[in-house]
């Protein structure tokens, strides 16, 4: 086995980038926000042109990776509204990504009046492109309350789903029902 060499990695991903690799700048994108958000050095203007070619490539994510960059005023003028614009189209395009956001914004009220209808349909999004997050979300939702009245039964049944797919939160939540006697007319 080698050891990891992120120096190279890095290298090559450039390399790819520069000879027009769509996915290269996703990746690149991706790696320069986590970056920025964990206070490193990063080049914006190089991080915008990354973002830009996936975008301009037809990647959901590019769209999402540029409301990011609104979001956080990164290389842009910040923009909680347009970060919202940006988020909506890419998870109206499939990006798992957004959809998580979308619904993560209507739970909490984040920059928009908090609608748990609303949040709910983000999430069975999610759930139906198999998003572990998102099924994670609407369990909560539905094991909490949230919005309404808890349907502990739909928070088992995502429990078991996520057991199904081999998701050990899935496990983790079952054994918690069983403990607590929790939505457990359904049997595994």
């Amino acid at each position: 086995l080698l050891n990891k060499d992120r120096e190279k990695a890095s290298k090559y991903l450039v390399e790819a980038y520069r000879k027009g690799s769509y996915q290269a700048a996703s990746i690149l994108a991706r790696e320069g926000i986590r970056d920025y958000l964990r206070n490193k050095e990063v080049n914006e203007t190089e991080l915008l042109g990354y973002v830009n070619s996936a975008m301009e490539n037809g990647l959901p994510i590019g769209t999402y990776y540029y409301g990011l960059l609104n979001y956080y005023g990164i290389s842009i003028d910040k923009s909680h509204e347009m970060a919202f614009l940006n988020f909506m189209e890419a998870a109206e395009r499939g990006c798992d990504e957004a959809i998580i956001c979308i619904a993560n914004w209507y739970k909490h009220g984040i920059f928009l009046a908090k609608d748990i209808e609303s949040s709910i349909s983000w999430y069975e999004k999610a759930v139906e492109g198999v998003n572990v997050k998102g099924i994670l979300s609407l369990i909560e939702i539905y094991e909490k309350g949230i919005g309404g009245k808890e349907d502990y039964l739909k928070a088992f049944e995502g429990a078991l789903f996520l057991r199904k797919i081999d998701i050990i939160e899935g496990n983790l939540k079952l054994v918690y029902y069983y403990y607590k006697g929790i939505g457990v007319e359904v049997s595994i």
